[in-house]
């Protein structure tokens, strides 16, 4: 973890990364089957979190059973074999990524957002499930289940536009799965 520079200082000396870093090592040191990471990324320096991410791929795929927890949802992407979401204290989506965004697919576009939602919404009336999840001055992004035609609507309204900077078509994220499942309320 790149503490041997640190070795002869007291940790309440050291910095909040390097005390992370230690953290996972103390974790780590007695080889255990199983490890629950409760937030382990939280507050630290780009590089300290990339290392830390290495770190735990790497026991991971050491056979180390990993349990993380993170509001980070791109790490959980990039980390995690299985997920589950927590809604209110329950679980009420679990399995692999794959498995839990199977049904959706998500496309971005990038243009004067006020108009294209205006055409986008009228343009979504005909496809079953297809939702805005967002809608600013820079982009419009919209899911909707695969195989509901919204890629052809989407590119119709796009190229009817002219100042469509880009349309992108592709899975969705587990941020947008997130709050497909959750809603966009604020948590206390």
């Amino acid at each position: 973890m790149e503490l041997s520079d640190h070795v002869e200082k007291p940790a309440g000396t050291l910095s909040g990364g390097m005390l992370r870093r230690l953290t996972l090592v103390l974790g780590i040191l007695h080889q255990p089957k199983a490890l629950i990471l409760d937030e382990p990324t939280t507050g630290l320096d780009p590089q300290t979190r990339l290392l830390l991410l290495d770190k735990i791929r790497e026991i991971a795929n050491g056979g180390t059973a990993v349990l993380l927890t993170t509001h980070h949802l791109e790490e959980a992407e990039r980390l995690c074999n299985r997920i589950g979401i927590i809604d209110h204290g329950h679980i009420i989506k679990e399995g692999t990524l794959r498995n839990c965004v199977a049904k959706w697919k998500t496309c971005s576009s990038s243009a004067c957002a006020a108009v294209l939602s205006a055409k986008l919404r009228a343009a979504l009336r005909g496809v079953d499930g297809a939702e805005i999840m967002l809608d600013s001055p820079e982009e419009v992004v919209v899911a909707a289940p695969s195989g509901a035609g919204l890629s052809g609507r989407l590119l119709e309204v796009a190229a009817s536009l002219g100042d469509v900077r880009e349309v992108t078509i592709k899975p969705p994220s587990l941020e947008s799965l997130f709050i497909r499942l959750t809603g966009r309320e604020l948590r206390e």
